[in-house]
């Protein structure tokens, strides 16, 4: 089964069974809850938005900067997560316990960048995103949160290779 289709109209059909949908759902949910909080510093919030200035000496400048967009860009993320999750809630299961979900141009960009920060914040927050030889104290990732991952990323790989053979071609080789 494709998750992500065309419509003949030109919409995005994204194709989730009953318990994709949940899971998903679930997980929106709790790095909504890390990413909403005000003064949020943990793995997840550090790797949605890094530092501006990764110069030790330049805080003041990286104080400024996160003053003056760090509020939008969570707001923006949380606006986006709240699109997708309230999308998959009105999805209905038909038959073959699929829920099949029609997104426009906008809500196609947003639901591929939402999934794209989840999949980065999990990674971040089960430590999966270090490299094996880092000397840091992480918790050991268990299969599922491993499989999660998994099913993310092919999810994420899916959809940006419809969108890549959608992208015509210039001939230039």
């Amino acid at each position: 089964m494709k998750t992500f289709e065309r419509a003949s109209d030109g919409q995005l059909v994204v194709t989730l069974l009953a318990g994709e949908a949940a899971i998903l759902k679930m997980i929106l949910t709790e790095i909504r809850k890390l990413i909403a909080e005000p003064e949020a510093d943990n793995a997840a919030t550090q790797r949605l938005f890094p530092r501006a200035y990764l110069d030790p000496t330049a805080e003041e400048s990286e104080a400024d900067f996160q003053s003056m967009v760090h509020g939008d860009m969570v707001d923006s993320r949380i606006h986006a997560f709240d699109e997708v999750w309230e999308l998959l809630d009105q999805g209905t299961v038909d038959d073959d316990e699929a829920i099949r979900l029609r997104f426009d141009a906008a809500q196609e960009e947003r639901l591929l960048i939402t999934l794209n920060d989840v999949r980065l914040a999990l990674g971040a927050l089960t430590g999966a995103d270090r490299q094996p030889d880092e000397d840091v104290d992480v918790v050991e990732i268990e299969d599922l949160a491993g499989d999660v991952l998994d099913w993310l990323g092919a999810m994420v790989q899916e959809f940006v290779d419809l969108l890549l053979s959608e992208t015509p071609t210039t001939g230039i080789e």
